[in-house]
């Protein structure tokens, strides 16, 4: 990989990680407004899953 798929592939995985913030920032906007709790369950597993996504690429691991 050169230098610049490196900063295509690096701002890829920036969006990727912006993605998935807003996600799960709208799904604990859900939370504040409906106390479901499968709904909270749901929006927990989804910071879990967001947080292991992130520290993958930390290490360098690709999620293809």
């Amino acid at each position: 990989m050169d230098e610049g798929d490196l900063d295509i592939y690096s701002e890829e995985q920036e969006e990727e990680d912006t993605a998935l913030d807003y996600m799960a920032k709208a799904l604990d906007m859900c939370v504040k407004y409906d106390k479901n709790v499968e709904v909270q369950q749901a929006v927990d597993n989804m910071w879990k899953r967001i947080g292991e996504v992130k520290r993958m690429r930390l290490r360098g691991e690709r999620l293809d």
